[in-house]
């Protein structure tokens, strides 16, 4: 097995849960901002997105199951659109592809609640072109899987 190391500097709060993981194979995943997490059991919270990413480096498949299966099941109509146009689910295929059938799942509701405008208004107060590119692009992907009643084609 080759030796897989973290490039870079990672942030106490990746290395602490990710250390605590390793040695004991329990860890507490949160969707709230880590400077208001609450740890559960001992274990430190952990941002499961970033789980995931270290458990891609590290080859951690257990860690990188775990981690997705806690961002799919908290998936719901207030949080996947920023998910399924985020960082992560642009790189990584696999959450991209579980992100994108919440998506689905979810869209009459996106869809009637407007959800998506106010999104893409901050992304263009960003400013930032490259991420506009991508997230565009992804969702003009997700809108072919749509037929024009709104429901997700077959």
């Amino acid at each position: 097995m080759p030796v897989r190391t973290l490039l870079g500097i990672e942030p106490f709060e990746v290395l602490h849960p990710l250390l605590y993981y390793l040695y004991t194979e329990r860890v507490c995943f949160t969707n709230a901002p880590m400077d208001e997490a609450k740890s559960f059991h001992l274990a430190p919270p952990f941002d499961p997105e970033e789980a995931y990413r270290v458990g891609d480096i590290l080859g951690l498949p257990k860690l990188k199951e775990k981690a997705l299966d806690f961002l799919v099941t908290t998936s719901d109509d207030t949080n996947i659109i920023s998910r399924v146009f985020g960082e992560y689910a642009l790189k990584y295929e696999e959450i991209g592809k579980r992100y994108e059938t919440a998506f689905y799942a979810n869209w009459n509701t996106i869809r009637k609640r407007d959800e998506m405008k106010p999104y893409f208004q901050e992304l263009e107060m960003e400013g930032d072109e490259r991420r506009r590119k991508e997230v565009t692009t992804r969702c003009l992907e997700l809108m072919e899987g749509l037929p024009s009643s709104g429901a997700r084609a077959v």
